[in-house]
């Protein structure tokens, strides 16, 4: 009889908060309070605002894509940051954007598993 046993990794310790500096451009700022460091983090939108660019300590590249559900058709802005966060430290990611409103999520990738980071 074997057993196997499944380690379930917790939810990582970062947060991120998006601040509007004007109409066309966003802060991200993110913290991370765990004693792992992360190495990649993406910025999404849907629609609105589109994500024109985005620029860590080196330029993140940005990816269109669209989807549809039958009714509507969205448009998935996302930048993909590879920029390694010790603990303890902050980074700060600047976007350039359209005017617009709308919700900006942050998710880090853990092992190919993207947790959603802002709230």
């Amino acid at each position: 009889m074997w057993i196997a046993t499944v380690a379930v990794a917790g939810t990582p310790k970062v947060s991120a908060t998006v601040k509007t500096l004007s109409p066309t451009s966003r802060l991200v700022h993110i913290a991370n309070r765990d004693r792992v460091t992360y190495r990649m983090f993406i910025v999404q939108s849907v629609n609105t605002p589109k994500i024109l660019g985005a620029k860590a300590t080196k330029p993140c590249p940005v990816q269109r894509d669209g989807a549809s559900n039958g009714v509507a058709f969205n448009w998935r802005y996302r930048a993909t940051c590879t920029n390694a966060l010790a603990p303890g430290r902050t980074l700060d990611i600047r976007l350039t954007t359209s005017r617009g409103s709308g919700r900006i999520d942050v998710f880090v990738v853990v092992k190919g598993v993207l947790s959603r980071i802002s709230k």
